[in-house]
């Protein structure tokens, strides 16, 4: 669960010599996530870079990059950068994390679903 309140989730463009890197954001704040399992806290920094959602171009119909999934998008994103226990375990938290925020419960299926069939490359990478 998410320790930090979604009022505090907050991103800006990013930005490498002056210009900005299409479709990466910078988080302005720390999200702190608790899984409820384990009562482990894990901290999402300041300034980590991510995407807001990683879409096949077949899915844009029903997901885009911006909702009320962005922020346990980056949850995600930092666990998998991080490689912390195991992907089925990532893919569990953002589907818990999006939950949490309200998405709407067909689009959470289909987001958590995608990353559990799809998400081995980024997994890996």
């Amino acid at each position: 669960m998410f320790l930090t309140s979604i009022r505090d989730f907050d991103y800006r463009p990013y930005v490498v010599q002056g210009e900005m890197v299409r479709d990466r954001v910078v988080l302005d704040r720390d999200i702190i996530w608790q899984d409820e399992k384990t009562g482990d806290l894990y901290t999402v920094p300041n300034g980590f870079v991510f995407d807001l959602a990683s879409l096949p171009w077949w899915a844009g119909w029903a997901l885009t990059k911006l909702g009320k999934h962005q922020r346990a998008a980056a949850l995600h994103d930092w666990l998998y950068v991080n490689r912390l226990n195991s992907k089925r375990w990532a893919d569990q938290q953002f589907r818990s994390a999006m939950i949490q925020d309200q998405v709407k419960p067909w689009r959470v299926w289909m987001a958590w679903s995608g990353v559990a069939v799809g998400g081995w490359p980024a997994w890996w990478s």
